[in-house]
């Protein structure tokens, strides 16, 4: 049996949800950078090694995650962060010494 799927009125605040599981991945990459921190600057040992390789898959995984969620908010909120992007890349406009002309 298939549960089908409720339309997107009935979704309650998914943009609100998206921004928090941002700053949740954002803090558990915090967190994990913290962690593989203090595993880089421990006597070297096998658990020092799984330490550090489970603390680099944290925050691996917790900064892709992070950046794939930024995407679809800048997507769905009106283009923020494609805006600013655009705003910093684009030829200037202003007065200048008149070089071109």
């Amino acid at each position: 049996m298939t549960v089908p799927t409720p339309p997107r009125e009935q979704v309650p605040d998914a943009a609100g949800r998206a921004r928090r599981s941002f700053w949740v991945l954002t803090a558990a990459a915090i967190a994990g950078t913290g962690s593989l921190s203090g595993a880089i600057g421990a006597p070297p040992s096998p658990l020092t090694g799984v330490w550090f390789g489970v603390s680099a898959l944290v925050v691996v995984a917790s900064l892709g995650l992070a950046l794939r969620v930024m995407g679809a908010l800048a997507r769905v909120g009106g283009g923020g962060v494609r805006a600013v992007a655009r705003e910093l890349t684009a030829p200037s406009r202003g007065t200048g010494s008149g070089a071109g002309r």
